[in-house]
C-alpha cells in the first residue's frame, strides 16, 4: 500500500481556507439581508439563469473597494 503524501494535503490547504471563506461571507451576506439592493452596475442587466442576482450582488460588493 503507497504511503500517503501529506504534501498533497498541505498543499489545498490555501485553497479550501479561500474559498470556505468566500462561502461563508456570501451565507452571512444573505442571511443579514445585504443582498436586498441591486448594485448599480447591474441595474438594466438580463438575469442569468447560471449566476443569481444575489451572487453577482456580493461580488460587486467585496470587490468595489478594489
Amino acid at each position: 500500500m503507497p504511503a500517503i503524501n501529506n504534501e498533497f494535503y498541505v498543499s489545498i490547504i490555501p485553497l479550501i481556507a479561500i474559498n470556505g471563506g468566500f462561502i461563508l461571507g456570501y451565507i452571512i451576506f444573505l442571511l443579514l439581508g445585504f443582498n436586498k439592493k441591486t448594485h448599480d452596475d447591474l441595474k438594466g442587466k438580463a438575469e442569468s439563469q447560471l449566476i443569481k442576482s444575489s451572487l453577482k450582488n456580493y461580488w460587486f460588493t467585496i470587490t468595489e473597494p478594489f
